[in-house]
């Protein structure tokens, strides 16, 4: 599979899962601003969760993902 085949069908994918498999890709930790359609993906998990733990995860991806500029 070639890299320009990967992005295509990362591009497909929903706000939420493009949002797993960029977490996955940024493996170094460096966090790059989100794009809208993400930043609403987090925030729809984070208010249906009803774990603690994990919506206290989420909220930290939202807040990097909104005010990182890498």
């Amino acid at each position: 599979m070639t890299a320009s085949r990967v992005k295509k069908q990362i591009q497909q994918l929903p706000p939420t899962e493009r949002t797993e498999v960029g977490s996955v890709i940024r493996h170094d930790d460096s966090a790059i601003r989100l794009s809208p359609a993400e930043l609403g993906a987090l925030a729809q998990r984070m208010a249906e969760s009803s774990n603690d733990n994990e919506a206290s995860g989420l909220e930290e991806k939202i807040i990097t993902g909104f005010y990182e500029t890498k």
